[in-house]
């Protein structure tokens, strides 16, 4: 049976009233401060109302402090920001027409200053996507008094509605940052330039870990030298920036402990103008993860060669294979360390990836599959044999063979670590049955709309006790699934924390759906069975992060398409095509 949901913690009951305490008590000084009486009612018979609002501002500040939990300083301080904002709101939602338009700005400059509040010592991590709008100006002009900050990340983030930091506001922003010493990790998408750059490196550039300019248009070979002064640098998010590829190539040769460049559309480039300076004897770097180009999608067999060699320690790679520029996998078997490998447009056998599976199967965690022809139960069974530490596997618009062919349950086959299980591909019943059985521990399970589902399948894996580690399966279209599979998960997966999408699946009606959700809301279940959950999660994703995946899923079928065209052309007109 499904868990209930936990009783709060009085920790976490005390932390819901703060925001509401933070309010009320901004709210009520704001509005009381310029009154003389208030004033004579606080003992303050001669101080003038700036006077009497500091010293409120200093008292509340201090008593705040006083009584929270010095290791919960982080999450105290967001608590803080959110009290302030609904401050805020609340004086601006009160403000009508027939109100003195003075005294309101005055409440609101006072409420504006009680954002002073959120000062805590030593707080070490500032995100500006935890600050409210309201404030967000006025926690920029705060950001010297956080000296010991080691996480700086200045953006929007995912809330939208942020003003672009240029000319004098620039100049501002890295006399704020010039005194962060302690700071390891800087991060400001689309504004940065060097005014910013070279006062940040000044500051901290020899304990700087991550730094993030994504983005950053202003950014242009002037910033590699100055980039290469952080020695010390992991991570790395140049992408986006005017930094031409002989200058990333400069920033990765310059940078002795990088392992994380983000977003390293570039990194074949970058590594063929490392070639071609011939600058470094037999370059080696500790580069963690390769992806394509986003311009022009498919990389050709010399530029894989030549990243095995230089960065041998690649754990994470997303390759689009075209048979034109890279004709078998075979260059890919170099990357021993692979962990995390993700395929499209592959065929089984012709392009050789059962090879590569066999070579590089046994480290893998996660393998992702997409646009793979030629799968059968035989490439099922020699995956799963061969990769025996997967806990993610993903079949997404897989072509899986033979209509007719038979399979055989073998009992000895388990994929032991297996926790993630996502198939959106149009597939036979026998197929998804035997994927499902095959993780004994598998935790979560996204099913697309074409896996032909029904009831009786998940009765009877239920019935022989699989899916008992289950926590979340999505199933994104089904016309015959009904209240009987939503029953038989509730009852056989005692861990079950949320079921989607039951509004796409057609035996149940819109009442009934109604009402399940009635019914979990009623015994405080811990079960999500809200609708649109996978799309939500898209929604909720950066705005780069999606970009970056519409690319990826759409610019490699019209690259496709205009390089069969081209390929057309060329026959046409006497050639050989491409």
């Amino acid at each position: 049976m499904v868990r209930k949901k936990p009783v709060p913690t009085l920790a976490e009951c005390a932390k819901r009233v703060v925001p509401k305490l933070v309010k009320e008590h901004v709210v009520r000084c704001a509005h009381g401060i310029h009154a003389h009486w208030y004033r004579v009612f606080l003992g303050h018979l001669t101080a003038s109302p700036e006077e009497v609002l500091a010293m409120q501002v200093d008292k509340f500040k201090q008593y705040l402090q006083d009584n929270h939990v010095w290791t919960d300083r982080e999450e105290f301080f967001k608590i803080l920001l959110r009290g302030v904002d609904d401050g805020i709101l609340h004086v601006r939602k009160s403000w009508n027409k027939s109100k003195e338009h003075e005294q309101y700005m005055k409440v609101m400059e006072a409420v504006a200053v009680f954002t002073d509040i959120v000062e805590i010592p030593k707080l070490r991590c500032l995100d500006f996507q935890d600050v409210p709008r309201s404030i967000r100006h006025r926690i920029i002009e705060m950001i010297p008094r956080f000296a010991f900050l080691r996480t700086l990340i200045i953006g929007p983030g995912n809330s939208g509605s942020w003003i672009p930091i240029k000319g004098k506001a620039a100049i501002e922003l890295s006399a704020c940052i010039s005194g962060l010493k302690s700071l390891e990790h800087f991060s400001l998408k689309k504004d940065c330039n060097m005014v910013i750059l070279s006062s940040l490196v000044h500051a901290c550039g020899d304990r700087l870990t991550v730094l993030d300019v994504e983005n950053s248009r202003s950014l242009e070979d002037e910033a590699v030298p100055v980039i290469n002064q952080c020695s010390r640098i992991k991570e790395l998010n140049i992408f986006g920036t005017n930094i031409s590829d002989e200058g990333k190539a400069r920033v990765i040769m310059g940078l002795p402990h990088l392992q994380y460049l983000v977003r390293a559309d570039f990194l074949c480039d970058a590594l063929g103008w490392i070639d071609y300076l011939e600058e470094m004897e037999n370059p080696v770097f500790d580069i963690r993860e390769f992806m394509p180009s986003t311009s022009y999608f498919f990389h050709e067999t010399w530029q894989v060669e030549t990243a095995a060699i230089m960065c041998p320690n690649i754990q994470k790679m997303l390759f689009i294979q075209h048979p034109k520029c890279c004709p078998s996998l075979e260059p890919l078997e170099k990357f021993s360390k692979l962990t995390e490998l993700q395929l499209h447009g592959s065929q089984w056998v012709q392009s050789g990836l059962d090879k590569l599976v066999s070579a590089v199967g046994p480290k893998l965690v996660h393998f992702g599959l997409i646009s793979i022809k030629g799968l059968d139960f035989d490439a099922l069974k020699h995956i799963f044999t061969v990769c025996t530490k997967l806990t993610g596997i993903v079949f997404n618009n897989c072509d899986f063979d033979g209509p007719v062919q038979v399979h055989h349950q073998n009992s000895k086959l388990a994929a032991e670590c297996l926790e993630e299980l996502v198939v959106t591909s149009t597939v036979r019943i026998a197929y998804v049955d035997w994927l499902l059985r095959i993780g004994p521990k598998v935790k979560v399970v996204h099913l697309g709309c074409s896996t032909r589902v029904r009831d009786a399948t998940f009765i009877d894996i239920t019935d022989e006790g699989y899916l008992t580690h289950l926590e979340e399966i999505q199933i994104e279209r089904s016309l015959t699934l009904s209240l009987a599979t939503l029953n038989c998960l509730i009852c056989c997966c005692p861990h079950l924390r949320s079921v989607g999408d039951l509004g796409a699946w057609g035996a149940i009606s819109g009442p009934e759906l109604g009402e399940m959700r009635q019914i979990v809301h009623e015994q405080n279940l811990q079960l999500d069975l809200s609708s649109h959950q996978v799309l939500r999660r898209f929604l909720g994703m950066a705005g780069e992060d999606r970009r970056q995946m519409m690319t990826l899923m759409t610019g490699p079928v019209l690259e496709r398409i205009r390089m069969a065209q081209e390929a057309t052309r060329n026959l046409q007109q006497g050639g050989q095509g491409l």
